[in-house]
């Protein structure tokens, strides 16, 4: 991967966090990877907590599970809880452990490999990219950029009565030994993802996503022969950034991308759909059916996510707002501990005998975070209108830009999903009203907005049926990225005048050793090279 000489940049470009705001967004600037800049240093701080894994361990729980990943196969490895998982870690790496006596005083430090006991599963080059950590309390301590914040689809539509089903794919943690390689993927949904580099290195090879690109890797994914071929030959304009300690990145939903880690490293990144993508995201979900994902590997809840989209994009589009929240009571019920009672009180006999659970009536006011504590107890309200107002300006910006027509085709996809089955295979949320209502709705304010005529998919693609092309190469001296980035790049392309191919510059190890002379006078005479 990195040697591959045919990238058409090395150098990421660089935007301040401050800046990366949801008009920057809806404007389609977001359609390359960034370096973000400018993080609060109370931000940095806290992903430094996760330098090391046994603050994670001790954070999330040690009987936590841990989904790992073969490097070799690159499949699923074996499911480890997260002591079982510092234990290999600490092998792998070669850190130091200290071991306290009785009296809490360091004994002695084991850090020297013969000293160290190789633990379960300790030969195999074990890889961890998405431990989950929702609903921990790291969940409380790490914050998202703001730009993940203000832009994700679950947080701006998810109904807040509705929190118990709301996906979680904002926060993970990553853990990798050095060597790790994570092969060619698109993240689930179509998600754009955050990336910050704790500790170690990672480099990122990554394509845009074109109709040739996704086609490509569609094909290659459904290939037999995975393994022996190399995709890189067969995407148009790939990149490759390298991430040091310190560094966090935004990359774009639907780019295929893969990962090498040559030192151990630990990372904290996440997952978010956001608004103004929703023509890719949708198309990467037709991607993943083609392919046959499981339910299981792709973003939680899409497709009810969709739908709560689209409700609040109809109503707020028309004009329409909650009613204002001004101070009213609320009823709730509190299961209380049945109490004995005097015989000889006739009212209580009769409180008992009418219900156990007592209904209390309270005054509260809401406050902009949505919830309200009255006399101990937490209660979730109603948000206030402006909590409502990051909603507002996202559908605003939708309907003023539409990018790549993404209202029109949210509507087609979700009339498909009603006309290929039943409410439930569509995934109709049971809190909403008529979807055939909803959808008129939509249909008539794209109509209203002049949108409704845009064309209703992304790519005319059918990637079940996709095959590998010529392979494409983008000379050094043009195309995007090279200026400055050139002479970075000439060193990668300079490889070529050895006698014999590596097999990241070949096509993948398809080709016999006897051809490699041809394939590297094709190659320069493709990039130019006399």
């Amino acid at each position: 991967m990195l040697r591959f000489p045919g990238y058409v940049s090395v150098c990421p470009a660089s935007v301040n966090e401050e800046d990366a705001t949801m008009d920057w967004l809806a404007s389609g600037q977001f359609n390359k990877p960034y370096r973000l800049v400018g993080y609060s240093g109370e931000k940095l701080r806290t992903y430094q907590k996760l330098n090391d894994v046994g603050y994670i361990r001790d954070k999330v729980g040690g009987g936590r599970e841990v989904r790992t990943i073969d490097v070799k196969t690159q499949k699923d490895g074996p499911r480890l809880t997260l002591d079982e998982w510092c234990e290999y870690w600490r092998y792998k790496t070669g850190e130091s452990r200290a071991q306290e006596d009785d009296f809490g005083e360091v004994g002695m430090l084991v850090d020297a490999p013969e000293a160290r006991q190789q633990p379960r599963h300790g030969k195999r080059s074990l890889n961890v990219v998405s431990l989950s950590l929702a609903n921990s309390p790291l969940e409380e301590e790490l914050q998202a950029p703001d730009i993940v914040q203000q832009s994700d689809l679950v947080r701006l539509f998810w109904p807040k009565d509705q929190a118990v089903h709301k996906p979680k794919a904002e926060l993970y943690g990553l853990m990798s030994p050095a060597k790790c390689y994570t092969d060619w993927h698109v993240d689930f949904g179509g998600s754009s993802v955050w990336y910050n580099v704790v500790r170690g290195k990672k480099y990122f090879a990554l394509a845009p996503p074109t109709e040739h690109n996704l086609k490509s890797f569609a094909a290659w994914a459904n290939s037999p022969q995975q393994e022996k071929v190399n995709l890189l030959v067969y995407l148009k304009d790939p990149v490759l950034y390298e991430l040091k300690a310190g560094d966090t990145m935004i990359i774009p939903g639907g780019w295929p991308h893969a990962v090498y880690t040559p030192s151990d490293s630990i990372a904290v990144g996440g997952n978010f759909l956001h608004p103004f993508n929703l023509s890719l995201q949708l198309e990467v979900w037709r991607l993943e059916n083609a392919l046959g994902v499981p339910m299981s590997c792709r973003f939680p809840a899409f497709k009810s996510l969709m739908w709560y989209a689209a409700k609040s994009i109809a109503r707020l589009g028309r004009g329409g707002s909650p009613p204002a929240q001004a101070e009213r009571p609320l009823q709730f019920a509190v299961r209380l501990p049945r109490q004995e009672t005097d015989p000889g009180t006739a009212s209580g006999s009769d409180c008992a005998s009418k219900s156990a659970f007592p209904v209390l009536k309270l005054k509260v006011k809401p406050v902009s975070n949505g919830t309200s504590e009255v006399n101990g107890l937490r209660v979730r309200l109603p948000l206030s209108p402006r909590a409502d107002q990051g909603r507002r300006l996202a559908v605003k910006l939708l309907l003023s830009h539409n990018p790549s027509n993404c209202l029109r085709i949210l509507l087609s996809v979700l009339k498909n999903w009603i006309q290929d089955g039943s409410e439930a295979q569509a995934c109709v949320p049971v809190d909403l009203p008529s979807p055939q209502e909803l959808l008129g709705d939509l249909e008539g304010l794209l109509e209203v907005s002049g949108l409704l005529n845009c064309h209703g998919t992304l790519y005319e693609v059918d990637y079940g049926t996709s095959k590998l092309e010529e392979p494409q190469f983008v000379p050094t001296g043009g195309g995007a990225g090279s200026g400055h980035c050139k002479e970075k790049v000439t060193p990668l392309v300079k490889k070529l005048n050895s006698s014999t191919l590596s097999s990241p510059c070949g096509l993948g190890a398809t080709k016999k050793v006897k051809k490699a002379n041809g394939v590297r006078d094709r190659l320069k005479k493709k990039l130019g090279m006399r």
